[in-house]
């Protein structure tokens, strides 16, 4: 696109010097504008803000994307008016705006982003995003309330970005409490993008968050083998009482997928009336596996409560474990 097509001959007229600068000769302006930027910082910086109000805005544009470059315009924002910076910003291409991000203090700017219009951050996400620079998107992404990031998330339409973005974020609450705000349908659809990174450590973050009753219905619309690898960050306490609202076979089935220390820890906060829920229908030999994370006192606290069936489960199991076998012997000796 030449010049002409995007100023009027008036205003080109304005800004000769522009155009007779080499591209040499524009990188060495650029580089003595940073290294006065940088000697004198503040200051300076907000002295040719001032001096930038009385420019017209087209002119601001042309020298801030043609001779500034990026890395200066990201030091100056900071220094600008939030109604200027992002009336200039509309003017500005997207690929400018998404490599000024590159260089820009997210905390420094946060007034000016929460009150761009959404169009023009999520160009500017999409341009970063399809760069796979996700980690600049996730300093912003801190820094952003909560109703800004939801409106943006849903708008966005890009489920593995978002959740790389929510990946990369420092402020992991500010993920717990824009998550909760989703749809169920939402919901659903970020964590088959966990799954697809195996992000579960997060997907469990903010599932242990959420109200009991709703983790049990976005358990409809998930796989038993997602579920278990969920299940293996929760929290024991967590999984007991979603297992205290779910029926057997549910449970059952995603127990048969845990792996023996999540299954022993598990056990250790099951009430004992769960545990004739659950035990009877599992492998003896994967249990085996699971009874150096048990905590035998709380068997022999229990006893009195279990059933038949488990009884006879924990009889087998004692035949591999030592440890089991003495607690039995002691039981018996006391009964």
């Amino acid at each position: 696109m030449q010049l002409h097509e995007i100023f009027s001959k008036k205003e080109l007229e304005t800004i000769p010097f522009i155009d007779r600068l080499s591209d040499e000769e524009r990188n060495q302006l650029a580089a003595l504008v940073e290294k006065k930027l940088d000697e004198e910082g503040g200051p300076l910086l907000s002295a040719m803000a001032m001096v930038a109000n009385i420019l017209p805005g087209f002119l601001k544009v042309k020298i801030s994307q043609d001779v500034l470059g990026p890395k200066m315009v990201a030091k100056m924002t900071a220094y600008v008016p939030a109604k200027q910076a992002i009336s200039m910003a509309a003017s500005m291409k997207t690929e400018f705006l998404a490599e000024v991000a590159l260089y820009q203090k997210p905390e420094q700017v946060v007034e000016i982003v929460e009150a761009s219009p959404d169009r023009l951050l999520l160009d500017i996400s999409k341009t970063l995003i399809d760069r796979g620079q996700f980690e600049v998107l996730s300093r912003f992404a801190d820094h952003l309330s909560v109703s800004k990031l939801k409106l943006l998330a849903e708008r966005l339409e890009d489920i593995n970005g978002l959740v790389q973005i929510a990946h990369f974020m420092q402020n992991k609450q500010r993920v717990i409490d824009t998550s909760s705000t989703f749809s169920d349908e939402y919901l659903v659809k970020l964590m088959q993008g966990v799954a697809h990174f195996e992000y579960y450590e997060m997907a469990a973050m903010v599932g242990q968050a959420i109200d009991i009753d709703r983790q049990i219905k976005l358990l409809d619309h998930i796989d038993l083998a997602m579920a278990a690898r969920l299940a293996a960050h929760y929290h024991p306490e967590t999984i007991a009482r979603l297992i205290d609202k779910i029926d057997d076979e549910t449970i059952v089935d995603i127990a048969l997928q845990l792996d023996e220390k999540v299954l022993g820890n598990l056990y250790n906060y099951l009430p004992g009336e769960q545990v004739n829920r659950l035990i009877p229908y599992l492998d003896v030999s994967k249990l085996a596996l699971a009874l150096p994370y048990i905590n035998l006192k709380k068997i022999e606290k229990e006893w009195n409560v279990l059933s038949d069936s488990v009884i006879k489960t924990v009889e087998k199991l004692a035949g591999e474990y030592d440890p089991l076998a003495s607690l039995l012997k002691n039981l018996n000796y006391k009964s």
